[in-house]
Protein backbone atom coordinates (compact mmCIF):
# COMPACT_ATOMS: atom_id res chain seq x y z
CA UNK A 1 0.00 0.00 0.00
CA UNK A 2 1.07 3.59 -0.54
CA UNK A 3 1.39 6.20 2.20
CA UNK A 4 1.32 9.84 1.10
CA UNK A 5 4.29 11.78 2.45
CA UNK A 6 5.88 15.11 1.59
CA UNK A 7 7.44 14.85 -1.85
CA UNK A 8 5.78 11.59 -2.91
CA UNK A 9 4.72 8.27 -1.46
CA UNK A 10 6.09 5.40 0.61
CA UNK A 11 5.24 1.85 -0.48
CA UNK A 12 4.46 -0.33 2.53
CA UNK A 13 3.52 -3.99 2.83
CA UNK A 14 1.93 -5.84 5.73
CA UNK A 15 3.44 -9.19 6.74
CA UNK A 16 1.45 -12.19 7.93
CA UNK A 17 2.55 -11.56 11.52
CA UNK A 18 1.13 -8.02 11.40
CA UNK A 19 4.46 -6.20 11.02
CA UNK A 20 5.05 -3.60 8.30
CA UNK A 21 7.98 -3.12 5.94
CA UNK A 22 8.74 -0.19 3.63
CA UNK A 23 10.27 -0.29 0.16
CA UNK A 24 13.92 0.73 0.17
CA UNK A 25 16.11 0.80 -2.93
CA UNK A 26 19.27 2.36 -4.27
CA UNK A 27 18.71 4.75 -7.14
CA UNK A 28 20.90 2.72 -9.49
CA UNK A 29 19.34 -0.66 -8.66
CA UNK A 30 16.39 -2.25 -10.41
CA UNK A 31 15.73 -4.70 -7.56
CA UNK A 32 12.91 -4.30 -5.08
CA UNK A 33 13.85 -4.54 -1.44
CA UNK A 34 11.79 -4.03 1.72
CA UNK A 35 12.96 -3.34 5.25
CA UNK A 36 11.40 -2.59 8.63
CA UNK A 37 14.48 -0.75 9.89
CA UNK A 38 15.86 1.31 6.99
CA UNK A 39 14.59 4.70 5.87
CA UNK A 40 11.77 4.26 3.30
CA UNK A 41 12.38 5.46 -0.23
CA UNK A 42 10.17 8.31 -1.41
CA UNK A 43 8.68 7.47 -4.82
CA UNK A 44 7.27 10.04 -7.19
CA UNK A 45 3.68 9.43 -8.22
CA UNK A 46 2.46 10.43 -11.67
CA UNK A 47 -0.11 9.62 -14.28
CA UNK A 48 -0.05 7.11 -17.11
CA UNK A 49 -1.26 7.01 -20.69
CA UNK A 50 -3.78 4.32 -19.68
CA UNK A 51 -5.73 6.38 -17.10
CA UNK A 52 -3.81 4.94 -14.19
CA UNK A 53 -0.84 5.95 -12.07
CA UNK A 54 2.88 5.41 -12.20
CA UNK A 55 5.54 5.26 -9.48
CA UNK A 56 9.12 6.24 -10.19
CA UNK A 57 12.37 6.39 -8.25
CA UNK A 58 15.75 7.55 -9.47
CA UNK A 59 14.43 7.98 -13.01
CA UNK A 60 13.10 4.43 -13.22
CA UNK A 61 9.51 3.19 -13.17
CA UNK A 62 8.04 0.55 -10.86
CA UNK A 63 6.79 -2.35 -12.97
CA UNK A 64 4.87 -5.41 -11.84
CA UNK A 65 4.72 -8.97 -13.17
CA UNK A 66 1.92 -11.55 -13.29
CA UNK A 67 3.71 -13.76 -10.72
CA UNK A 68 3.39 -11.00 -8.09
CA UNK A 69 6.97 -9.77 -8.25
CA UNK A 70 8.06 -6.23 -9.12
CA UNK A 71 11.17 -4.26 -10.08
CA UNK A 72 12.30 -0.88 -11.39
CA UNK A 73 12.90 -0.33 -15.08
CA UNK A 74 13.71 2.54 -17.41
CA UNK A 75 11.48 1.00 -20.09
CA UNK A 76 8.00 2.35 -20.78
CA UNK A 77 5.13 0.69 -18.95
CA UNK A 78 3.11 -1.83 -20.92
CA UNK A 79 -0.65 -1.67 -20.94
CA UNK A 80 -1.01 -4.67 -18.64
CA UNK A 81 1.37 -3.02 -16.16
CA UNK A 82 -0.88 0.01 -15.74
CA UNK A 83 -1.32 0.62 -12.01
CA UNK A 84 -4.54 1.75 -10.30
CA UNK A 85 -5.35 3.11 -6.84
CA UNK A 86 -7.77 2.08 -4.12
CA UNK A 87 -7.51 3.38 -0.57
CA UNK A 88 -6.45 0.87 2.05
CA UNK A 89 -9.47 1.81 4.18
CA UNK A 90 -11.85 1.17 1.28
CA UNK A 91 -10.20 -2.14 0.42
CA UNK A 92 -10.50 -3.32 4.02
CA UNK A 93 -14.16 -2.32 4.01
CA UNK A 94 -14.86 -4.40 0.89
CA UNK A 95 -13.04 -7.38 2.40
CA UNK A 96 -15.32 -7.31 5.46
CA UNK A 97 -18.57 -6.26 3.71
CA UNK A 98 -19.78 -9.83 3.13
CA UNK A 99 -19.35 -10.87 6.76
CA UNK A 100 -20.95 -7.66 8.05
CA UNK A 101 -23.98 -8.10 5.79
CA UNK A 102 -23.86 -5.07 3.48
CA UNK A 103 -26.27 -4.97 0.52
CA UNK A 104 -26.69 -2.78 -2.55
CA UNK A 105 -30.06 -1.00 -2.41
CA UNK A 106 -30.75 -1.14 -6.16
CA UNK A 107 -29.94 -4.78 -6.88
CA UNK A 108 -30.62 -5.96 -3.28
CA UNK A 109 -27.54 -8.14 -3.81
CA UNK A 110 -24.99 -8.77 -1.11
CA UNK A 111 -21.68 -6.94 -1.49
CA UNK A 112 -18.86 -9.47 -1.53
CA UNK A 113 -15.29 -8.89 -2.67
CA UNK A 114 -14.35 -11.50 -5.28
CA UNK A 115 -11.06 -10.48 -6.90
CA UNK A 116 -9.13 -7.89 -8.85
CA UNK A 117 -9.30 -8.33 -12.60
CA UNK A 118 -7.27 -6.99 -15.53
CA UNK A 119 -8.97 -6.28 -18.84
CA UNK A 120 -6.47 -4.92 -21.32
CA UNK A 121 -4.95 -1.88 -19.58
CA UNK A 122 -7.82 -1.43 -17.14
CA UNK A 123 -8.13 -2.76 -13.60
CA UNK A 124 -11.43 -3.84 -12.03
CA UNK A 125 -12.49 -4.92 -8.58
CA UNK A 126 -15.25 -7.53 -8.80
CA UNK A 127 -17.74 -7.47 -5.92
CA UNK A 128 -20.39 -10.01 -6.72
CA UNK A 129 -23.24 -8.44 -8.71
CA UNK A 130 -21.20 -5.43 -9.81
CA UNK A 131 -17.63 -4.28 -10.46
CA UNK A 132 -15.66 -1.11 -9.87
CA UNK A 133 -13.12 0.24 -12.30
CA UNK A 134 -9.95 1.40 -10.56
CA UNK A 135 -7.76 4.17 -11.95
CA UNK A 136 -5.77 7.14 -10.76
CA UNK A 137 -9.02 8.82 -9.67
CA UNK A 138 -10.28 8.82 -6.06
CA UNK A 139 -12.88 6.09 -6.27
CA UNK A 140 -14.51 4.07 -4.96
CA UNK A 141 -14.86 5.80 -1.59
CA UNK A 142 -17.11 4.69 1.31
CA UNK A 143 -19.12 7.55 2.83
CA UNK A 144 -21.00 7.08 6.12
CA UNK A 145 -24.75 7.63 6.24
CA UNK A 146 -26.93 9.18 8.93
CA UNK A 147 -27.00 5.88 10.81
CA UNK A 148 -24.38 3.16 11.21
CA UNK A 149 -26.30 0.71 9.02
CA UNK A 150 -26.35 3.07 6.03
CA UNK A 151 -23.55 4.22 3.73
CA UNK A 152 -22.83 5.37 0.20
CA UNK A 153 -20.21 4.41 -2.38
CA UNK A 154 -18.83 7.33 -4.37
CA UNK A 155 -17.10 6.27 -7.58
CA UNK A 156 -15.38 8.03 -10.45
CA UNK A 157 -17.24 6.07 -13.16
CA UNK A 158 -20.66 5.29 -11.64
CA UNK A 159 -23.41 7.17 -9.89
CA UNK A 160 -23.54 7.10 -6.13
CA UNK A 161 -24.73 3.78 -4.74
CA UNK A 162 -26.81 3.53 -1.57
CA UNK A 163 -25.90 0.54 0.57
CA UNK A 164 -27.36 -0.86 3.78
CA UNK A 165 -26.16 -3.25 6.44
CA UNK A 166 -28.75 -5.92 7.15
CA UNK A 167 -28.72 -6.52 10.90
CA UNK A 168 -32.35 -7.01 11.97
CA UNK A 169 -33.89 -6.78 15.41
CA UNK A 170 -37.29 -7.96 16.62
CA UNK A 171 -38.60 -6.77 19.97
CA UNK A 172 -41.52 -7.47 22.30
CA UNK A 173 -42.71 -5.68 25.44
CA UNK A 174 -44.19 -7.74 28.29
CA UNK A 175 -45.51 -6.73 31.70
CA UNK A 176 -47.84 -7.87 34.42
CA UNK A 177 -49.21 -11.30 35.27
CA UNK A 178 -47.79 -14.69 34.27
CA UNK A 179 -50.36 -15.04 31.49
CA UNK A 180 -48.75 -12.16 29.58
CA UNK A 181 -45.32 -13.78 29.92
CA UNK A 182 -46.78 -17.07 28.72
CA UNK A 183 -48.23 -15.27 25.69
CA UNK A 184 -44.82 -13.71 25.01
CA UNK A 185 -43.18 -17.13 25.25
CA UNK A 186 -45.51 -18.50 22.57
CA UNK A 187 -44.96 -15.45 20.36
CA UNK A 188 -41.15 -15.74 20.63
CA UNK A 189 -41.15 -19.50 20.14
CA UNK A 190 -43.31 -19.18 17.01
CA UNK A 191 -40.95 -16.50 15.71
CA UNK A 192 -38.01 -18.89 16.05
CA UNK A 193 -39.63 -22.20 15.04
CA UNK A 194 -42.20 -21.20 12.41
CA UNK A 195 -40.88 -17.76 11.47
CA UNK A 196 -37.34 -19.17 11.05
CA UNK A 197 -35.88 -15.99 12.50
CA UNK A 198 -32.39 -16.42 14.00
CA UNK A 199 -31.40 -12.79 14.59
CA UNK A 200 -31.39 -10.77 17.79
CA UNK A 201 -34.54 -10.34 19.86
CA UNK A 202 -35.07 -7.85 22.68
CA UNK A 203 -37.64 -8.63 25.35
CA UNK A 204 -38.50 -5.44 27.24
CA UNK A 205 -39.82 -6.75 30.55
CA UNK A 206 -40.75 -5.63 34.06
CA UNK A 207 -39.11 -8.72 35.57
CA UNK A 208 -35.42 -9.59 35.78
CA UNK A 209 -33.58 -11.55 33.12
CA UNK A 210 -33.55 -14.95 34.87
CA UNK A 211 -37.24 -14.88 35.73
CA UNK A 212 -38.22 -13.72 32.25
CA UNK A 213 -36.11 -16.37 30.50
CA UNK A 214 -37.64 -19.06 32.70
CA UNK A 215 -40.89 -18.72 30.73
CA UNK A 216 -39.16 -19.49 27.40
CA UNK A 217 -38.00 -22.89 26.07
CA UNK A 218 -34.21 -23.15 26.08
CA UNK A 219 -34.01 -23.58 22.30
CA UNK A 220 -35.17 -19.95 21.80
CA UNK A 221 -32.76 -18.39 24.32
CA UNK A 222 -30.01 -17.89 21.74
CA UNK A 223 -29.75 -14.24 20.59
CA UNK A 224 -32.57 -13.34 22.98
CA UNK A 225 -31.77 -10.39 25.24
CA UNK A 226 -33.83 -9.27 28.22
CA UNK A 227 -33.85 -5.50 28.82
CA UNK A 228 -35.49 -3.75 31.72
CA UNK A 229 -38.57 -1.63 31.17
CA UNK A 230 -38.72 1.94 32.42
CA UNK A 231 -40.71 2.89 35.50
CA UNK A 232 -43.09 5.01 33.43
CA UNK A 233 -46.35 4.04 31.71
CA UNK A 234 -45.80 0.54 30.30
CA UNK A 235 -48.49 1.10 27.67
CA UNK A 236 -46.04 3.38 25.82
CA UNK A 237 -42.95 1.25 26.48
CA UNK A 238 -42.74 0.09 22.85
CA UNK A 239 -41.94 3.68 21.85
CA UNK A 240 -38.96 3.84 24.24
CA UNK A 241 -36.93 1.17 22.46
CA UNK A 242 -34.28 3.71 21.55
CA UNK A 243 -33.29 3.85 25.22
CA UNK A 244 -31.77 0.38 24.69
CA UNK A 245 -28.96 1.14 22.20
CA UNK A 246 -30.45 -0.20 18.99
CA UNK A 247 -28.49 2.10 16.65
CA UNK A 248 -26.54 -0.82 15.14
CA UNK A 249 -29.70 -2.64 14.04
CA UNK A 250 -31.80 -2.31 10.88
CA UNK A 251 -34.54 -3.09 10.08
CA UNK A 252 -36.37 -3.17 13.44
CA UNK A 253 -39.67 -4.97 13.93
CA UNK A 254 -42.00 -4.57 16.90
CA UNK A 255 -44.58 -7.29 17.56
CA UNK A 256 -47.28 -7.51 20.21
CA UNK A 257 -47.02 -10.52 22.49
CA UNK A 258 -50.42 -11.81 21.32
CA UNK A 259 -49.17 -12.61 17.80
CA UNK A 260 -48.29 -16.08 16.50
CA UNK A 261 -45.89 -16.08 13.54
CA UNK A 262 -46.88 -19.03 11.38
CA UNK A 263 -44.27 -19.03 8.55
CA UNK A 264 -40.98 -17.55 7.36
CA UNK A 265 -40.80 -13.89 8.35
CA UNK A 266 -37.29 -13.13 7.08
CA UNK A 267 -38.34 -12.03 3.60
CA UNK A 268 -40.63 -9.27 4.77
CA UNK A 269 -38.04 -7.96 7.25
CA UNK A 270 -35.35 -7.91 4.56
CA UNK A 271 -37.59 -6.00 2.17
CA UNK A 272 -37.89 -3.24 4.75
CA UNK A 273 -34.11 -2.74 4.60
CA UNK A 274 -34.45 -1.42 1.04
CA UNK A 275 -37.68 0.57 1.38
CA UNK A 276 -38.31 3.96 2.89
CA UNK A 277 -41.17 4.63 5.22
CA UNK A 278 -42.65 3.49 8.50
CA UNK A 279 -44.44 0.24 7.74
CA UNK A 280 -47.74 -0.45 9.48
CA UNK A 281 -50.48 -3.01 9.04
CA UNK A 282 -53.87 -1.53 8.13
CA UNK A 283 -56.50 -3.46 10.05
CA UNK A 284 -59.48 -2.32 7.98
CA UNK A 285 -60.25 -3.92 4.61
CA UNK A 286 -60.03 -1.92 1.40
CA UNK A 287 -58.06 1.14 0.47
CA UNK A 288 -57.56 3.96 2.94
CA UNK A 289 -60.07 6.82 2.63
CA UNK A 290 -59.21 10.44 3.19
CA UNK A 291 -59.97 11.59 6.72
CA UNK A 292 -62.61 14.04 5.53
CA UNK A 293 -64.71 11.33 3.82
CA UNK A 294 -64.24 8.58 6.40
CA UNK A 295 -67.33 7.38 8.24
CA UNK A 296 -66.86 8.69 11.76
CA UNK A 297 -68.15 6.30 14.46
CA UNK A 298 -67.03 4.94 17.80
CA UNK A 299 -65.07 2.14 16.12
CA UNK A 300 -62.95 4.73 14.31
CA UNK A 301 -61.77 5.92 17.73
CA UNK A 302 -59.51 2.86 17.91
CA UNK A 303 -57.39 4.61 15.26
CA UNK A 304 -57.51 8.13 16.64
CA UNK A 305 -60.70 9.57 15.14
CA UNK A 306 -61.48 11.47 18.36
CA UNK A 307 -58.07 13.19 18.15
CA UNK A 308 -58.51 14.57 14.62
CA UNK A 309 -60.38 17.67 13.49
CA UNK A 310 -61.57 16.25 10.20
CA UNK A 311 -62.98 19.54 8.92
CA UNK A 312 -59.51 21.12 8.95
CA UNK A 313 -56.56 20.81 6.60
CA UNK A 314 -55.67 17.43 8.08
CA UNK A 315 -58.81 16.05 6.45
CA UNK A 316 -56.93 15.77 3.15
CA UNK A 317 -54.64 13.05 4.58
CA UNK A 318 -55.38 9.32 4.66
CA UNK A 319 -57.08 7.67 7.62
CA UNK A 320 -54.83 4.66 8.13
CA UNK A 321 -56.69 2.51 10.69
CA UNK A 322 -53.35 0.87 11.50
CA UNK A 323 -52.53 -1.41 14.41
CA UNK A 324 -49.79 -0.42 16.84
CA UNK A 325 -49.07 -4.12 17.37
CA UNK A 326 -46.88 -4.44 14.25
CA UNK A 327 -44.34 -1.75 13.39
CA UNK A 328 -41.47 -2.24 10.93
CA UNK A 329 -38.87 0.42 10.13
CA UNK A 330 -35.31 0.97 8.91
CA UNK A 331 -35.04 4.76 9.20
CA UNK A 332 -34.04 4.87 12.86
CA UNK A 333 -33.49 8.64 13.26
CA UNK A 334 -36.91 9.50 11.79
CA UNK A 335 -38.65 6.77 13.80
CA UNK A 336 -36.89 7.88 16.98
CA UNK A 337 -38.28 11.37 16.53
CA UNK A 338 -41.75 9.99 15.84
CA UNK A 339 -41.67 7.72 18.92
CA UNK A 340 -40.62 10.63 21.13
CA UNK A 341 -43.58 12.59 19.76
CA UNK A 342 -45.97 9.69 20.46
CA UNK A 343 -44.86 9.72 24.12
CA UNK A 344 -45.28 13.50 24.35
CA UNK A 345 -48.73 13.49 22.76
CA UNK A 346 -49.72 10.56 24.94
CA UNK A 347 -49.11 12.67 28.05
CA UNK A 348 -51.44 15.34 26.65
CA UNK A 349 -54.22 12.85 25.90
CA UNK A 350 -57.26 12.32 28.11
CA UNK A 351 -56.67 9.29 30.37
CA UNK A 352 -60.19 7.95 29.78
CA UNK A 353 -59.43 7.37 26.08
CA UNK A 354 -55.99 5.88 26.82
CA UNK A 355 -57.54 3.42 29.30
CA UNK A 356 -60.18 2.43 26.77
CA UNK A 357 -58.33 2.48 23.43
CA UNK A 358 -54.67 2.21 24.51
CA UNK A 359 -51.73 3.78 22.67
CA UNK A 360 -52.98 2.94 19.17
CA UNK A 361 -54.96 6.16 18.53
CA UNK A 362 -51.92 8.23 19.50
CA UNK A 363 -49.67 6.30 17.10
CA UNK A 364 -52.14 6.76 14.25
CA UNK A 365 -52.45 10.49 14.98
CA UNK A 366 -48.67 11.09 15.08
CA UNK A 367 -47.91 8.77 12.15
CA UNK A 368 -50.47 10.64 10.07
CA UNK A 369 -48.77 13.93 10.88
CA UNK A 370 -45.32 12.61 9.88
CA UNK A 371 -46.66 11.55 6.46
CA UNK A 372 -44.15 8.67 6.33
CA UNK A 373 -46.59 5.77 6.73
CA UNK A 374 -46.46 2.84 4.29
CA UNK A 375 -49.16 0.17 4.38
CA UNK A 376 -48.22 -1.73 1.21
CA UNK A 377 -45.34 -3.83 2.57
CA UNK A 378 -47.47 -5.45 5.28
CA UNK A 379 -50.66 -5.60 3.23
CA UNK A 380 -52.41 -8.99 3.61
CA UNK A 381 -49.63 -10.24 5.92
CA UNK A 382 -51.64 -10.17 9.16
CA UNK A 383 -55.05 -11.21 10.40
CA UNK A 384 -56.95 -10.14 13.52
CA UNK A 385 -59.19 -12.81 14.98
CA UNK A 386 -60.00 -14.81 18.10
CA UNK A 387 -60.75 -18.10 16.31
CA UNK A 388 -58.20 -20.79 15.43
CA UNK A 389 -60.19 -22.06 12.44
CA UNK A 390 -60.27 -18.54 11.00
CA UNK A 391 -56.48 -18.28 11.24
CA UNK A 392 -55.89 -21.72 9.78
CA UNK A 393 -58.08 -20.97 6.76
CA UNK A 394 -55.98 -17.86 6.03
CA UNK A 395 -52.46 -19.28 6.29
CA UNK A 396 -50.97 -16.71 3.88
CA UNK A 397 -51.51 -14.14 6.62
CA UNK A 398 -48.64 -15.33 8.76
CA UNK A 399 -48.84 -12.66 11.49
CA UNK A 400 -51.77 -14.16 13.42
CA UNK A 401 -52.93 -11.48 15.84
CA UNK A 402 -55.24 -12.57 18.68
CA UNK A 403 -57.57 -9.58 18.84
CA UNK A 404 -59.78 -9.09 21.90
CA UNK A 405 -59.10 -5.49 22.94
CA UNK A 406 -56.57 -3.96 25.34
CA UNK A 407 -55.23 -6.50 27.85
CA UNK A 408 -57.26 -9.72 28.17
CA UNK A 409 -54.14 -11.84 28.64
CA UNK A 410 -56.03 -14.54 30.52
CA UNK A 411 -58.46 -14.95 27.59
CA UNK A 412 -55.82 -14.73 24.86
CA UNK A 413 -53.38 -17.33 26.17
CA UNK A 414 -55.64 -20.41 25.64
CA UNK A 415 -56.36 -19.29 22.07
CA UNK A 416 -52.66 -18.70 21.36
CA UNK A 417 -51.78 -22.10 22.85
CA UNK A 418 -54.39 -23.90 20.72
CA UNK A 419 -53.21 -22.07 17.60
CA UNK A 420 -49.56 -22.83 18.38
CA UNK A 421 -50.30 -26.52 18.96
CA UNK A 422 -52.34 -26.72 15.75
CA UNK A 423 -49.43 -25.24 13.75
CA UNK A 424 -47.02 -27.65 15.45
CA UNK A 425 -49.08 -30.73 14.62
Amino acid sequence: MGVNVKGGVWLVRELEDGRYESLVSDAGSEKIRFSSTEQPSILSIGGSIHDGVSFSFGGKYLICFPDGTASFSSENLGAWENLALISYETFQWFLSADKQGWFDCITEEKISFQSFRKQDALTYMDCGAFSYRLSGRPGPVIVSGEQSTQAFIFDSFQRRRNIVRYNPLVYFCVFGDDEYYQCCALALTSLRRFGLYEGDVFIVADRDSNETLSFFPEDVHRNTHIVQASDADHLFERYKIFEHRIDGYSPVLYLDTDIIISSDINGIIKKAAFQDGFHLYREAAGEADLIKVTQWDVIANWWGAWMIGREGEIGDLSFWRATSGIMLFSDLPATHRMFETVCRVGKLTRRHEIDWFGDQPVLNYVATQTEMVDIELLKDKSLNSAYVDHFMSNRARFLMHISMGVGEGKKKFPIMKELFDTLSA
